[in-house]
């Protein structure tokens, strides 16, 4: 299935859900008249969900092919920069001027960490560790902060 008929159908889609991802009213009282009919909607969502689950694949692949290219090229940059900087240093050049551009050096302060850094000039990243809350909630334990709720999650096969 073509890419712009999955998107024609998600913009349509979004015609029927509100903002709390809720079915609206006119298209509950559309769906009510045809309760017959479901399983023959549901049947054609299966090769669109199916299609749209290998678009989405494709550009997870996609996009880790582009990062990987990325950083290749990211790392032949600074090899490029650092032989500039290891001919220039060897010949103590400060500055290159030619039609192509300039290469030059500037003063910059960076900071090296020698030792341990007391906690004043820390910064600590909080991450919720939803693994060990929901093992504490299924010993039984009362957490104010979160509690346990069961879905279900459709899963199509086939």
């Amino acid at each position: 299935m073509k890419a712009n008929k999955i998107f024609e159908n998600e913009r349509i889609m979004q015609e029927w859900f509100n903002e709390e991802g809720e079915i609206t009213p006119a298209m509950s009282d559309l769906l009510e008249g045809h309760k017959d009919n479901i399983e023959e909607f549901i049947a054609y969502m299966i090769p669109l969900i199916k299609d749209t689950e290998g678009l989405v694949a494709g550009k997870a692949n996609y996009i880790a092919e582009l990062t990987k290219s990325k950083r290749t090229l990211e790392n032949a940059l600074k090899r490029q920069k650092e032989l500039c900087n290891i001919f220039m240093q060897m010949f103590n050049i400060d500055k290159v001027e030619t039609p192509q551009g300039k290469v030059s050096y500037r003063k910059s302060t960076v900071v090296n960490i020698v030792g341990e850094v007391p906690e004043e000039y820390s910064v600590i990243k909080r991450q919720d560790d939803k693994t060990k809350i929901k093992q504490a909630l299924q010993d039984g334990k009362e957490l104010s902060f979160a509690t346990l709720e069961e879905k279900q999650n459709i899963q199509i096969k086939g």
